[in-house]
């Protein structure tokens, strides 16, 4: 289990999910971007709590170890979504209009385009 602390506070949460929230704030800083998520975790009485959170490229975001079990029940779809969201921020979508057509290359010009002038 990691302690999370932001702004003052603590949640604590899943190793795997505060791996998955820290290198999603490394790459929403890298990107000059921020993001508002919600975690599920434990208040340090151990009482269930949410956070929603602010990160980007400000945020003072860290994590240490912390007594507890190393997931939490709702883990999974927090990293998921998280890791979404990586996604979304890191892919860059591939329009046609960009793509070169193999019929306006050099070299596809080269070859015949109507069949009577193909080997048979």
């Amino acid at each position: 289990m990691k302690r999370l602390r932001y702004a003052g506070g603590s949640l604590l949460v899943g190793d795997s999910v505060a791996h998955a929230l820290l290198a999603y704030a490394r790459d929403l800083a890298l990107a000059s971007a921020s993001d508002t998520v919600m975690l599920i975790g434990l208040t340090e009485d151990g009482a269930r709590d949410e956070a929603e959170m602010l990160i980007g490229p400000s945020s003072q975001l860290f994590a240490d170890t912390a007594e507890g079990p190393e997931s939490l029940p709702d883990d999974e779809a927090t990293i998921a979504e998280m890791e979404s969201r990586r996604s979304r921020l890191l892919s860059h979508p591939v329009r046609l209009e960009d793509q070169q057509i193999a019929e306006d290359s050099e070299w596809y010009a080269e070859w015949p385009t109507d069949s009577s002038s193909r080997p048979d």
